[in-house]
């Protein structure tokens, strides 16, 4: 792993069982640690600093940019068994005036580097979810399609605070892979994914 770029030493790093990771962990100098982290997934990331000790969770954490810091900070303050607590908050969203083909050159570039719904949201300007798109609809349609003619309203969403063996049975009803996460007043604060679910409801039962 010492021998690795920083990219391909992260990914994996992120592969490996909690036990190895945290055995390697204990191996690796506090800088190098915490740029592999920062590349990582900021949901990935809380859930390794979640099982080190207090004092190397926040000195790793103070070496690292503040605004991805600060997203790793927000996730490893949810309850276990919420939703919070498994959602990534590294998305983006769109206004119900943006272009389609605006849309299309953004995720190709964000795309390189995490993981990308099947749905485009859409957020009023004080980040309040107001709809989603398919990403099928947004590529099929005209460049100079705004999302807003495209758009549905009718969409099921999560709460950070609801418990995720509830919205493990929403998702499996309806076949859904994602779903965004909202706080108490509506603000989009992150997207769940139908694997990383799985994942945490298999650890937990």
């Amino acid at each position: 792993i010492h021998s690795l770029d920083d990219e391909t030493a992260a990914e994996v790093l992120e592969e490996m069982e909690e036990d190895d990771q945290q055995d390697l962990l204990k191996t690796l100098p506090d800088e190098k640690a915490s740029d592999l982290l920062e590349i990582m997934p900021s949901d990935e990331a809380a859930d390794i600093l979640e099982n080190v000790s207090d004092s190397r969770a926040e000195k790793l954490l103070d070496q690292m940019d503040k605004e991805n810091s600060n997203d790793i900070r927000e996730l490893m303050e949810y309850e276990d068994c919420t939703v919070g607590s498994v959602m990534t908050n590294d998305f983006v969203a769109y206004g119900p005036d943006t272009a389609a083909g605006d849309v299309i050159a953004g995720l190709k570039e964000k795309c390189e580097e995490e993981e990308i719904s099947h749905y485009i949201y859409l957020t009023d300007k004080e980040g309040h979810l107001t709809g989603l798109v398919t990403l099928l609809d947004v590529a099929s349609a005209g460049r100079s399609t705004k999302l807003s003619e495209l758009m549905t309203d009718h969409l099921y969403l999560v709460h950070d605070e609801n418990r995720i063996d509830k919205v493990m049975d929403l998702m499996q009803k309806y076949n859904l892979q994602a779903m965004p996460v909202t706080d108490e007043n509506n603000v989009l604060v992150g997207i769940i994914f139908l694997n990383d679910l799985i994942h945490e409801y298999i650890k937990l039962r």
